[in-house]
């Protein structure tokens, strides 16, 4: 069900993966930065309703930029710092 509501929510060109147990990057690999900010809100948007829906269950989102020849790591990182900054009040 996460699969199909990930391939809805991005770009056909566009590629995700499980980076960990319960963590997911997608990389929007064939558009501007607003074209891959509106796909991470369609996808925060599906994925806070179903969310709503089984108690127990919380998500983070964390956005970067690539480039400035920063690794795949590198950027993993940035957007795990920056997903961790988005649960703070």
């Amino acid at each position: 069900e996460l699969a199909g509501k990930i391939r809805a929510s991005f770009y056909e060109s566009d590629v995700a993966g499980r980076v960990g147990e319960a963590r997911f990057a997608m990389v929007v690999v064939s558009h501007d930065a607003g074209a891959a900010m509106s796909a991470l809100e369609r996808f925060r948007a599906k994925m806070t309703s179903w969310v709503s829906a089984a108690p127990g269950m919380a998500i983070r989102f964390g956005a970067v930029a690539a480039g400035g020849g920063r690794s795949v790591s590198d950027l993993l990182a940035e957007a795990e710092v920056a997903a961790c900054g988005e649960g703070r009040a």
